[in-house]
């Protein structure tokens, strides 16, 4: 099958031209979102040839003469391709972004311009899970086979999304160097040049199913919620809360309503500050957080306490890297209003014993905040577990976009809080004297949500409790412990900040003597992204004696033990490089 476009330099070839209802349901894009990329890539003029076997009517039908038929086809119509190749050129590719988000991509440059081979993905949102990536544990797991390895294996959508920056961590191109012959240096050169995208803890890259389910809400259900009575309201409505009962299920909530949307993990601990600390806290009221919090935490609380004239204390990392109970025994007072803390640190990757704060908390009358942004896609976070009083998280670190996290809070709690922001969605009834508001959640979402993030959210979780949080923990602490152990013992001179125990797939490092930022840069001309600085804990660094930051790698559970093993030689090999160039070591 041939399609040829009048003035674009695009061609589409495929090796099998009939179209079918069977290879239908399993390898669909919805016509629209072809039409449209196709459309926006070619001109107005009529297709200037067009050849196919009968079997094809429907693609013909789909694609008639002009770019306006294009748009108005039929709705019925579907793409449906074997494998495929698409040759267009720089200009055109950059207008099917649409079309290419879509797909597993393998890209080749040309002199003519970018060679695809594409798999399409299934378009609608009822599968929790798209383009089946299987994860390769053999290695790590080989001291575990108890049976949880099926469902650790679980299949995550592709991460390759449209934003190709953000790394292909799909190691297929790596093994085509075996098909061609070609001898192991050469593989390993060809590796070496690969994306392996190893920023997940600032930003948990979105799995294809997540996509979809926005693209789903926008291209079928956008309506607002909650407030209209026809079927697409209705329909984004269900989508909207279908995804708050699906946070409160991951977390061990009593009950949805004790989910509220924010935009964020800094947005719900603002909220919180702001509601429960402006009705809580007093004057020489303490509140105890610890130096090795995310600033999100931190300055919230600092401008309260500046507000109340409140007292705020810190809780030191022991020598070992972790969180000191010891010195929490001795913070905690009658005057201690509540104990905020992460998790797992961003920095140093490591659990911390939020059972022993809640517990030493009660204790002193105190509640307990816990942000669990770096922990819900990376271990198991039960709120009737922790024995927390609020909890936080952020969608884009949790396999989901932007713009969109929650605050969980016991329903008493969220029930004496006042509201934070007036407007449409958060009242009861609206007087001009006066007005009533609406009980929890509602109270704290004030205006149009961000209906499409929220959604997508939920398609995260939905990939989330697939593979299982247990599993997902397993995994990675062997990460963790893998790194630590081998980094330590091949690379000379190397830092990691924090302990061995409990460490999850996150490790923050530096060479001694040498500026992170120097580092993070080979690692990147290596073809791995790394994030280096501060990581938003600038006061953890200070106390640690790293005051130009560090380089941190974080894995996902779409990373294999080749991208571990890439790892570990790439920081190898750069120190190496680094001691034999003096110059920069200090």
């Amino acid at each position: 099958m041939i399609i040829g476009l009048a003035r674009s330099s695009f061609s589409l070839s495929s090796s099998k031209s009939s179209i079918s209802k069977r290879t239908a349901s399993n390898s669909i894009l919805a016509r629209r979102g072809v039409q449209r990329a196709l459309a926006s890539s070619v001109s107005t003029s009529p297709l200037v040839s067009s050849s196919s076997s009968s079997s094809s009517s429907s693609w013909r039908s789909s694609f008639s003469t002009t770019r306006t038929e294009l748009l108005h086809a039929p709705k019925s119509s579907l793409l449906t391709v074997s494998p495929l190749e698409l040759s267009l050129s720089p200009r055109a590719s950059s207008r099917l972004a649409p079309l290419l988000r879509r797909c597993r991509i393998r890209m080749s440059a040309t002199k003519s311009g970018i060679n695809m081979e594409l798999e399409f993905a299934r378009r609608d949102d009822t599968a929790a899970v798209t383009n089946i990536k299987k994860i390769n544990d053999k290695n790590l797991d080989d001291d575990d086979n108890d049976g949880q390895q099926n469902s650790h294996e679980s299949s995550l959508s592709s991460t390759n999304t449209y934003n190709t920056n953000g790394g292909n961590r799909n190691n297929d191109d790596n093994k085509k160097g075996k098909n061609t012959g070609r001898n192991g240096g050469e593989e390993e050169k060809e590796e070496e040049l690969a994306s392996l995208y190893l920023d997940n803890a600032r930003w948990y890259k979105m799995p294809e199913a997540v996509l979809g389910a926005i693209d789903s809400y926008y291209s079928n259900d956008n309506a607002n919620v909650h407030r209209g009575a026809h079927w697409l309201a209705a329909k984004a409505t269900e989508g909207y809360e279908n995804a708050r009962q699906r946070i409160a299920q991951l977390v061990g909530a009593a009950d949805y309503t004790e989910i509220v949307y924010t935009r964020g993990a800094t947005e719900a601990i603002n909220l919180l500050a702001s509601t429960w600390g402006d009705q809580q806290v007093h004057e020489g009221d303490e509140i105890i957080l610890s130096t090795m919090e995310h600033h999100s935490m931190i300055l919230p609380w600092q401008r309260l306490a500046a507000r109340k004239k409140a007292v705020l204390k810190y809780v030191r990392v022991d020598e070992n890297g972790s969180y000191d109970l010891r010195h929490l025994k001795e913070l905690l007072s009658p005057r201690t209003k509540l104990v905020g803390l992460c998790h797992a640190s961003n920095v140093l990757g490591t659990l911390n014993p939020i059972e022993k704060v809640s517990q030493l908390a009660r204790e002193s009358g105190a509640l307990v905040l816990v942000d669990a942004s770096q922990t819900m896609a990376r271990a198991q976070v039960n709120v009737r577990e922790l024995g927390c009083d609020f909890l936080v998280a952020s969608g884009h670190k949790m396999m989901g976009p932007t713009g969109i996290g929650f605050l969980w809070g016991k329903y008493k709690l969220l029930d004496m809080m006042q509201p934070w922001q007036g407007g449409g969605e958060m009242i009861d009834e609206v007087f001009l004297e006066r007005s009533t508001y609406a009980p929890p959640p509602g109270r704290f979402e004030a205006g149009t949500p961000a209906i499409a993030e929220a959604i997508g959210i939920g398609a995260a979780i939905g990939i989330i409790m697939d593979i299982g949080t247990r599993n997902i923990q397993m995994r990675e602490e062997k990460i963790g412990a893998k790194l630590f152990s081998e980094l330590k013992a091949k690379v000379p001179g190397i830092e990691i900040l924090g302990g061995e125990a409990n460490r999850l797939g996150i490790v923050s490092f530096n060479l001694e003597g040498v500026p992170p930022q120097e580092v993070e840069r080979r690692l990147r001309l290596k073809g791995i992204k790394v994030g280096v600085g501060f990581h938003e804990a600038q006061p953890l660094h200070h106390k640690l004696g790293f005051d130009q930051g560090s380089v941190r790698v974080s894995f996902s559970q779409s990373n294999t033990e080749k991208d571990v093993e890439r790892l570990i030689r790439s920081v190898t090999k750069v120190a190496e490089d680094i001691r034999n160039d003096q110059t920069l070591v200090a």
